[in-house]
């Protein structure tokens, strides 16, 4: 009853404020603005590792933490750090009640920090229900995290019920700046709000009604995005929306200049480092740093250079009013505010409204979007243009997909948006979100200005407090790098623009690695690219979910099919096979060893393939990097498979007892193949979907849905695993009385564990028949008959490499099963191998079999038996025939027609044809499938005698009445004798200082130590002893059936660690018996 309340009250408190706010959005491009206020109590950190850079960040405007581990790290698991922290930073100059002119600058800096004499922080303050405040993340162990994080894409525990400021549909899903499409989503983004209402430091009132709330007045949606395509996978995007709150306008015009901008102290060369070297470029609106000597102070990995790093802008502020092309597009005064505007159709008519616009230069336009004439412009090819899309990029084929992002070629897509935006012919943006390619999702209907100005001073010169010293040097046209070959401070900002009451300013941002600078200004050139295309960049396939079952010597892992129903916003469905990594390192370190011709690590060694056969195969075409033209190609291609087939599990036997293996299971796709329209990206390689694992202090924090942990043990010695019946037949099915098919079907148990007992499972095929006669199989479906739950319905047959219907297949997994399919079909050579006439027969009459239609051989077994009397007449004659036809395996009369060529007696003689036939599509018409020619033999004939049989024999494909079935038992635990406890034993004894399988220390934190007791029964209880008989641990083993296994991380049960020596365990197992032994740990 209390949850609900609660959910009620949520529910009727989500209704008022967005009615609330819904007459605001309307004036401020759809952009919401919350009525709540940030509050300390809410901040929360999260980490963005789903690419190469590895870092914390806080919901409180900062990117990188003080002295924590990772904090800018790159590359991901080294441990350098490149970032102490940098906080966003919002300026502008105000008159205060008192008269005087103040410089109010916003920002969250902790070092020098800006804070009341009773340590009141003047910072940004997160609002409250961006992310879940009830957070449980249950740990493959079993355990469960509930921290509360920033809300992240790629980890829904991190979301909350609802979003504020949307409507009740998007409950339960993903707030995605580009909408709940998955398949325009980056592969992780996170969103959190801000606002600097306690920034009291000086009597400036913002909101006259409210004395309480101070600062400027602003209000900031903050969201990271990471892809993790090579290209851009040492980057990551941090994209601000800025609304002003307040009841006062700020610019130039209104006497209070603002200004956008960031305040960091970075180190290259790592924390307490003194070698920083900085730089600028205004063009590239970009600033930069390195270690002058290229040497860092980090202790782990040292052999890993310091890497370059920059900071670029993307997108700064925009003037709109100014009657000036500021960004050279060819476009004058354009705003992500405003509607759809007015519609023109027609190429002709569209092109003279676009010359028509004030102030519009074609030549300029055509050259900024790289078209080589008018007729490339998007709306210019559609036929439609609503002048809102000034940049004439809305395409209503692919984007008019509705407020809510979604459209019916994405993953999830449900039902057209309950606004009607959906397909109603026009780009929409609204309190519920905005579609692709227009107003706020459509990064150039800005006119931007860019970088104003960058100051790099030294450590401890420029302090965050001093907020007349940060004015001074954020003003335009001041460019400083003072200090080098020392511990430097960036400070930069884009301004002024003009902001007035209840308006929003965007600026998107990127930080960038790389191992020099060529690589940087290469990684610049990319981020750039895929903002210029509205961050609709090339998207992998989704990620599937994975579970791994560890077992004796052994792990299993299997996965669903999730991944192939993506759409790319490229190439659409461009779905190409699985790759298994495989580590002993939480970062896959040992596996990340594929390098670029410029020696930088690119690429994870796969430890399997899965893939599509349909001839895409070996290296991809398109080098890494050579999208942006051949001149800047890394040399590395991208391995496709060898056409091996999908498969939905993998048995790795190549592991050893008690060690942590760690498995990433990447979807990913074809890339650029000729034909596909790349939208003007550029020819792109290959992509993958990520995989993240996150440790806290040397805890496991988060995993992504694709990755799985595993330790391979031997299972509990009472364990009986499940089964099914079939495996009295080696696995392979039996098809149920009606079957004719000559196909196999074999399950495999990937999980014993879940098998339900008594339960019949059943398989069922639908087939067609082609123009030739042919029977095909189209599709299978798995059911399970106890219960009435279908797994698979109507599932597709996939295609060969020549695009016919494959002849072997593995099912997706069901219940811990797998299906594998071998089909049969009709060949020639098995024909003639085991047709003829039966062993029984008396006559030697000689046979050819000739298939009517060589390329489309007919599945069929029949049987032609000689009778004494008349039988059976040939299709479409009067007279019976000494002989019949039927199928061999239904009995059913089969149709056939009759050449006499010498005897004219209606039997079977040398050189009579029998011709069988088969059903048409039209029932008054058959078709010709095969011919029986026959012929006297070498040397004296028997002729064809009463009862003798013709047996036709060829492989019968699946079809509509074949039905394979089995039950499955669950598994069971047997009854034991005392005297199998003699197996159970401790592992490693001697434990020397640490066992090989404990984790590698590059991770935070020392990790666990442990050692196993091995071959135990289910449930026991273990007791550790010293010599002298105190008892130092009290083990309970109740683990799963499959698992024998108990680890002990060398603590006592007051939790402090255990000394060296000699240690005797007991082992008491209810019902079954006691054990005792002896084992050391050794220093």
């Amino acid at each position: 009853m209390k949850k609900f309340k609660y959910n009620f009250l949520y529910i009727a408190l989500l209704f008022f404020t967005a009615e609330f706010s819904v007459s605001i959005m309307a004036q401020n491009g759809g952009v919401y603005i919350d009525p709540n206020r940030g509050e300390k109590i809410f901040r929360k950190t999260n980490v963005m590792d789903a690419n190469q850079v590895e870092s914390i960040f806080g919901n409180w405007g900062m990117f990188g933490k003080r002295d924590d581990k990772q904090s800018g790290v790159w590359p991901k698991g080294t441990t350098h750090g490149h970032v102490h922290e940098m906080t966003t930073v919002v300026a502008a100059e105000v008159v205060g009640r008192d008269g005087k002119t103040y410089h109010i600058v916003d920002d969250s800096y902790s070092e020098f920090s800006d804070e009341s004499p009773s340590r009141l922080q003047y910072w940004w303050n997160p609002l409250s229900g961006y992310a879940n405040n009830y957070r449980r993340f249950v740990k493959p162990d079993g355990t469960v995290d509930t921290t509360s994080k920033i809300a992240v894409s790629i980890d829904s525990t991190t979301w909350p019920d609802c979003w504020p400021g949307k409507s009740l549909d998007w409950c339960g899903k993903w707030n995605g700046y580009f909408g709940q499409s998955e398949s325009n989503r980056p592969d992780n983004e996170a969103v959190y709000v801000m606002d600097d209402l306690y920034n009291s430091e000086f009597p400036y009132y913002p909101i006259a009604t409210d004395s309480t709330k101070r600062g400027l007045g602003m209000q900031v949606e903050t969201r990271l995005f990471q892809w993790k395509h090579a290209l851009a996978e040492n980057q990551v995007f941090i994209h601000y929306q800025v609304t002003n709150i307040s009841d006062n306008s700020y610019g130039i015009p209104y006497g209070a200049p603002i200004y956008l901008g960031a305040y960091a102290d970075t180190h290259p060369g790592g924390l307490g480092s003194t070698n920083d070297v900085d730089d600028y470029s205004i063009p590239d609106n970009m600033v930069i740093a390195w270690a002058y000597n290229n040497k860092g102070i980090w202790t782990k990995y040292p052999d890993i250079l310091p890497g370059y790093m920059g900071w670029k802008y993307l997108e700064s502020p925009g003037i709109g009013d100014d009657n000036i092309d500021n960004d050279n597009d060819g476009i004058q005064d354009e705003k992500r505010d405003n509607d759809a505007g007015t519609m023109y159709e027609g190429t002709e008519v569209i092109k003279n409204a676009l010359r028509g616009q004030p102030g519009f230069n074609m030549s300029s336009f055509l050259n900024y979007f790289g078209y080589k004439s008018e007729d490339e412009i998007p709306a210019v090819k559609s036929g439609v243009w609503w002048t809102g899309d000034e940049n004439a990029n809305w395409n209503p084929t692919t984007d008019d997909v509705g407020t809510d992002g979604v459209g019916p070629n994405d993953f999830g897509y449900e039902k057209p948006d309950a606004d009607g935006t959906e397909g109603n012919g026009r780009p929409d943006n609204n309190i519920n979100g905005c579609e692709p390619n227009f107003a706020r999702t459509d990064k150039d209907e800005s006119d931007q200005i860019g970088l104003t100005s960058f100051y790099s001073p030294a450590y401890g010169v420029l302090q965050p407090k001093d907020d007349e010293a940060i004015w001074s040097n954020i003003q335009p046209g001041t460019f400083q790098t003072p200090a080098q070959n020392a511990n430097n401070l960036w400070v930069f900002a884009s301004g002024s623009f003009n902001l007035t009451p209840k308006k929003t300013e965007r600026f998107s941002v990127v930080w960038l690695f790389g191992p020099d600078r060529t690589a940087l200004e290469l990684n610049a050139k990319t981020s750039q690219t895929i903002y210029n295309n509205s961050y609709r960049f090339t998207k992998p396939p989704l990620q599937p979910t994975v579970q791994a079952i560890p077992g004796n010597k052994q792990v299993t892992l299997y996965w669903d099919n999730i991944a192939e129903r993506s759409w790319d916003p490229i190439y659409g469905n461009d779905f190409e096979g699985y790759r298994i990594y495989r580590s002993t390192d939480p970062q896959f370190s040992d596996a990340h060893t594929i390098t670029n011709a410029y020696g930088s690590y690119t690429y994870y060694k796969p430890y399997a393939v899965f893939d599509v056969i349909d001839s895409v195969r070996g290296l991809h075409p398109v080098a890494l990097g050579e999208e942006w033209g051949p001149d800047r190609s890394t040399g590395i291609h991208y391995y496709l498979g060898d056409d091996s087939g999908l498969r939905y599990f993998f048995k790795d036997t190549s592991v050893i007892n008690g060690m942590t293996y760690y498995y990433a299971v990447v979807s990913y796709d074809k890339g650029y193949y000729t034909g596909m329209d790349d939208r003007n990206l550029g020819q792109m390689s290959p992509a993958e979907c990520p995989f993240q694992i996150t440790y806290t202090n040397g805890e496991l924090s988060a995993v992504s849905k694709n990755l799985a942990i595993a330790i391979p043990n031997a299972a509990a010695s009472d364990y009986n695993p499940g089964h099914t019946d079939a495996d009295e037949n080696g696995g392979y099915l039996t098809g149920s009385d009606g079957s004719t098919s000559t196909g196999k079907i074999k399950v495999d148990i990937l999980n014993p564990d879940i098998l339900p007992e008594n339960n019949k499972f059943a398989v069922s095929f639908k087939d067609s028949i082609n123009a030739y006669g042919a029977k095909q199989t189209i599709s299978y479906s798995i059911k399970n008959e106890s219960n009435g739950e279908v797994f698979y319905s109507d599932v597709k047959i996939p295609k060969d490499a020549n695009g016919y219907p494959s002849n072997q297949w593995v099912s997706p997994v069901f219940k811990g099963m797998v299906l594998n399919f071998q089909n049969a079909k009709p060949e020639i050579d098995t024909v003639e191998k085991y047709s003829g006439w039966s062993s029984e027969s008396k006559t030697n009459l000689n046979f050819s079999l000739r298939p009517v239609n060589t390329n489309n051989l007919v599945p069929i077994n029949f049987t032609v038996e000689v009778t004494a009397d008349p039988s059976q007449r040939p299709f479409g004659k009067p007279t019976q025939m000494y002989f019949r036809i039927y199928d061999s395996n239904t009995l059913d009369t089969v149709q056939f027609s009759f050449t006499e060529n010498l005897n004219k007696d209606n039997k079977i003689n040398a050189a009579d044809i029998v011709t069988i036939l088969v059903d048409s599509n039209d029932p008054a018409k058959k078709i010709q499938a095969w011919k029986i020619v026959f012929s006297n033999p070498l040397d004296s004939l028997t002729e064809p005698q009463p009862g003798d049989k013709f047996n036709f024999v060829c492989g019968i494909p699946f079809g509509s009445n074949d039905v394979y079935s089995f039950n499955t038992v669950a598994t069971k635990m047997k009854a034991m004798k005392e005297s199998e406890l003699d197996q159970v034993a401790v592992v490693p004894n001697p434990y020397v200082a640490a066992a090989k399988w404990e984790r590698q220390t590059d991770i935070t934190g020392r990790g666990i130590r442990k050692i196993d007791f091995i071959h135990l029964p289910a449930e026991c209880t273990i007791r550790i002893f010293t010599q002298n008989g105190y008892l130092v641990k009290t083990l309970q083993h109740q683990g799963v059936a499959s698992n024998g296994t108990e680890s002990w991380d060398l603590t006592t049960d007051e939790g402090l660690e255990v000394a060296f020596g000699i240690y005797i365990f007991h082992i008491e197992a209810a019902g079954i018996g006691e054990k005792i032994g002896t084992f050391a740990i050794i220093n």
